[in-house]
């Protein structure tokens, strides 16, 4: 039986990106046991703050993690499981796969630097994302 439930939008700490539906594939390894466990990210879930991840295995709330994405551009940090919760719906649009849960993610930080890190990698996901696009010149004949 899984007790630990998401919290409503509204009680949320950190302002999400606002990012189109990216979604890259990341993998988590839990500390106590050095399990890795492939899993699926929405860059629009991913705060200086937390992320949410789509994942096939129940992992209880407390349990330490390290995450790492490689697209759009490395990262890698560690937290801690804050939630999970079963994801039901049997659609493949994050993935080929199905997954069972969805678990939200507290990064934790040894040193300020490794925030200030992570803080600027989500400014700049969001900058590269509002870019326009170059307006395509028209080849005259």
């Amino acid at each position: 039986m899984i007790r630990n439930f998401k919290k409503p939008k509204s009680q949320r700490k950190a302002q999400r990106n606002e990012l189109h539906m990216h979604r890259v594939s990341a993998e988590v390894k839990i500390d106590d046991t050095g399990e890795i466990i492939n899993c699926r990210v929405f860059l629009t879930d991913l705060s200086p703050s937390g992320v949410g991840l789509f994942i096939n295995e129940q992992i209880e709330k407390g349990t330490e993690l390290s995450m790492v994405i490689e697209q759009p551009k490395h990262l890698y940090v560690k937290g801690e499981v804050v939630w999970c919760t079963p994801y039901t719906l049997d659609t493949k649009i994050i993935s080929n796969d199905v997954f069972k849960f969805r678990i939200g993610v507290k990064f934790l930080f040894d040193f300020p630097e490794e925030q200030e890190a992570l803080k600027k990698y989500c400014e700049e996901l969001a900058e590269e994302n509002n870019k326009k696009p170059e307006p395509k010149l028209k080849l005259q004949k």
